[in-house]
């Protein structure tokens, strides 16, 4: 990689740590690529819908459809680190968000009542 590391960076226990959860990542995609296509397969789906939204009608699902695609981006990097049970956590936060969409759709009462 060209990118260097800032100064001081790895010098704690948080920053190594970081580095570690990078290196777990990097590992991942050489060594399971079957596997990570499937999900820059599904990103690419999220990135699809999102790059063809134009003025959105109803506009309210949307904002939970990008809370889903961060949420799902977020699991794929902790999963590639190897942090599969913090996933979870993530992986439910996106199905969430696509049943909040589901649910209020375009109703502002209900929008209203969930803020």
């Amino acid at each position: 990689m060209t990118k260097q590391s800032p100064p001081g960076w790895g010098n704690d226990s948080l920053t190594k740590y970081l580095d570690n959860y990078r290196d777990n990542q990097f590992a991942t995609f050489v060594g399971k690529r079957a596997v990570i296509s499937d999900l820059i397969l599904i990103d690419g789906m999220y990135k699809l819908l999102l790059d063809g939204a134009k003025n959105p009608k109803p506009f309210i699902p949307m904002t939970f459809f990008l809370r889903a695609h961060s949420a799902y981006r977020s699991a794929t990097g902790a999963v590639m680190a190897g942090q599969l049970y913090e996933a979870q956590a993530l992986l439910r936060l996106c199905l969430e968000h696509s049943s909040y969409a589901l649910y209020i759709g375009p109703d502002t009462e209900r929008w209203k009542r969930w803020m």
